[in-house]
């Protein structure tokens, strides 16, 4: 008997402690406070750490992240095998003039494949631009959505658009629209 009173004693502490944790946890949540900065540090760091920070991750925005950079990296990665590839064949012939091509590069002429060799190094060079781009572009997604997570959207925001008329000293008339937020 006394085990049982026991027993219940404990479950039924441990399921109160577990209430008033969740109680804890939800209090915390609702106050927490978000640093835009930290976000973007975060984001620096590792790509897309910043948006799960934020918890703006949609289950969609960090895969989009990293997909993007595997994007990148296969396409950079093509341009440079082609890119070395031309580059050796271009290489080859101009330092050898004995040298026979073997393969679909033997129908071409040497300033084609100096002119394929330059596109595929220029299609490389701009995948990087891209890669860092679109890094750039996870670190200014993370810090907006960190600044907007703190924007004030309840019920008295209004936002009140009229036309104005200005009378100047000089008689002239100055027309335009007046905007005006309130919080």
């Amino acid at each position: 008997m006394r085990l049982l009173v026991f027993f219940l004693l404990i479950v039924g502490w441990s399921l109160n402690a577990q209430s008033d944790s969740l109680k804890q946890k939800e209090e915390k949540d609702s106050i927490r406070v978000i640093i835009p900065k930290k976000a973007a540090i975060y984001s620096t760091i590792l790509p897309g750490m910043g948006q799960v920070y934020v918890r703006k991750y949609w289950y969609i925005k960090v895969p989009i992240i990293y997909a993007g950079f595997i994007g990148m990296g296969l396409a950079i990665d093509y341009n440079h095998s082609r890119f070395i590839t031309y580059r050796n064949e271009y290489r080859n012939r101009i330092n050898n003039p004995d040298f026979v091509s073997i393969g679909e590069l033997s129908v071409l002429s040497d300033s084609s494949i100096k002119s394929r060799r330059d596109e595929f190094r220029r299609y490389r060079d701009l995948n990087y631009m891209l890669c860092a781009a679109w890094y750039g572009f996870n670190i200014l997604e993370a810090t907006v959505s960190a600044h907007l997570s703190q924007f004030d959207v309840g019920d008295d925001l209004t936002l009140n658009i009229r036309p104005y008329q200005s009378f100047n000293f000089d008689r002239s008339i100055n027309n335009g629209i007046q905007v005006k937020l309130t919080f």
